[in-house]
């Protein structure tokens, strides 16, 4: 662990997360292509309180599996009905 703290970069990214919390968390648990494993290791190094975690992961995850079964529904929806897109954006 003392090895992944010395890199400057994660440094940043520890602090980033423990004065932030959830919010960025859940935007990065979001997203189907950020690696859990590498949000999980910052946070569990950021030492951020088991509540907003927990909560972070379960939003973050239902959201990023809504989002992947709604493109992947009807993929061509989301160029012919840019209304109903629109509308699921604003709601997420």
């Amino acid at each position: 662990l003392g090895f992944i703290r010395r890199h400057q970069s994660v440094k940043k990214l520890i602090i980033w997360v423990k004065k932030r919390g959830f919010g960025p968390l859940f935007l990065l648990l979001c997203f189907p292509f950020t690696p859990s494993a590498a949000v999980n290791v910052v946070a569990g190094l950021s030492r951020i309180s088991l509540l907003p975690f927990t909560l972070a992961v379960f939003c973050g995850k239902f959201v990023m599996i809504f989002i992947v079964s709604f493109i992947g529904h009807d993929l061509m929806a989301l160029f012919t009905q840019p209304l109903r897109t629109a509308g699921v954006i604003i709601v997420i």
